[in-house]
């Protein structure tokens, strides 16, 4: 014997009477013998089905749908679908929105919810022609092979200014100053000599900073340069947010004594990093060194914000000493730990006496230490470390430096 399934009453001695639903009252009535289900089966499904309404025109109520055949056009819904329609007028077109074709340097009309997008009075005020043969150049050093010509390299993007009809347009890093060129603002730094020590890496990394603020740092002689160095290094990276040939920095702070605080997050405005540096707080909370808890900050940040090209993500602890209370290390190693697996590097800068903990650092750091962890005696001598670790982050080529896994 085959195999067999029975969905019904299965009987091999009698035509056992089944049960089956009588469509004109809803009602479960006996099966002539040997076919129908059980009772219990048929009422399940043996049920009237839900009214459903169609909206009346002339008197915008919802009416009981016609039986069929019903008229052409006639649209069914239950009541609360039909009521929510009924006698309101349809959407009307989303207004047009348009951005700026920066080829033709014409407002053309895009999907809305395009990123850029405006109206058309917003948008015939920020997209006009500079007349900048500078904007063409994509790479600092491109750039300023120009300078005869009047280009210049910007940290930032350079917004050109509309002066007769109000507005500005958004332009790449390189842009000049020679007659006939329209007038722009540079918030970041604007060089015409070199492409130095400001804007000097324009590759794509992810970096955040994890500040030591503890008491144990001078708050007049020693803090501000602790956060100099910052700026220092931060500026040695090109900021954006990734531009045609996607080759710009994102940079985010953390600082921390007894509390952890974020100044921003992973940024690509180097405006924005800088006044958050700014306002960094010495000492925040009390006088520990939460180094665990920064660390953690500093990974979640990593995770929170990925993006999809990333030449490589670099974390970069600065500190004078280990981690206080020593319940602290544990978790600074375990979250520099999960940073190394999500393909980053972890440099530190250990200022002091670093031979008291080597050891605490040595973990957190990657490996080998001779490359990944820096030490000097004062705050001041601590300003040349940060170009080392820009110089071993850069190099001619990051892309092929630190692969992001």
């Amino acid at each position: 014997m085959h195999p067999f399934r029975c969905e019904g009453i299965y009987s091999t001695d009698t035509c056992e009477l089944g049960y089956t639903c009588d469509h004109t009252n809803y009602q479960c009535v006996k099966a002539a013998p040997g076919e129908g289900e059980r009772k219990e089966d048929c009422d399940k499904h043996c049920k009237a089905p839900a009214p459903v309404f169609t909206c009346d025109n002339t008197t915008d109520k919802c009416l009981p749908c016609p039986p069929d055949p019903r008229p052409p056009g006639t649209i069914c819904a239950s009541k609360e679908v039909c009521e929510e329609t009924c006698g309101k007028a349809p959407p009307g077109p989303q207004p047009s929105v348009y951005k700026c074709n920066m080829s033709s340097f014409t407002c053309d009309a895009v999907a809305p919810g395009t990123p850029g997008a405006a109206s058309e009075e917003v948008c015939e005020k920020s997209c006009f022609n500079p007349h900048d043969p500078c904007m063409v150049y994509p790479t600092c050093e491109t750039c300023l092979e120009h300078t005869a010509t009047g280009c210049g390299w910007c940290s930032s993007n350079v917004k050109y200014q509309n002066l007769s009809a109000g507005g500005s347009l958004i332009g790449g890093h390189c842009a000049g100053v020679a007659p006939g060129t329209a007038k722009f603002v540079c918030a970041g730094t604007y060089s015409t000599d070199t492409c130095g020590a400001h804007g000097n890496c324009s590759a794509n990394v992810d970096i955040v900073y994890a500040v030591d603020a503890s008491c144990s740092i001078n708050k007049n002689k020693d803090w501000p340069i602790e956060k100099s160095i910052v700026d220092q290094f931060a500026k040695s990276f090109t900021f954006g947010a990734g531009g045609a040939s996607g080759e710009f920095a994102r940079q985010g702070i953390v600082y921390f004594s007894k509390d952890v605080v974020t100044a921003t997050g992973l940024t690509g405005s180097e405006a924005d990093f800088v006044t958050a540096l700014a306002g960094m707080q010495y000492g925040v909370g009390g006088c520990q060194t939460h180094t665990g808890e920064a660390m953690k900050e500093v990974y979640d940040e990593f995770v929170k914000n990925p993006r999809p090209k990333t030449d490589a993500r670099i974390a970069l602890l600065l500190t004078d000493g280990a981690a206080a209370p020593s319940s602290q290390q544990a978790p600074a190693v375990a979250y520099a730990n999960k940073i190394k697996a999500l393909g980053g590097k972890v440099y530190a800068i250990a200022v002091g006496k670093y031979a008291k903990y080597v050891d605490k650092i040595d973990a957190i750091a990657s490996t080998p230490s001779s490359t990944y962890v820096y030490t000097s005696a004062t705050w001041q001598d601590a300003r040349d470390l940060a170009k080392k670790i820009v110089a071993s982050i850069c190099g001619h080529n990051t892309t092929s430096l630190i692969a992001v896994q």
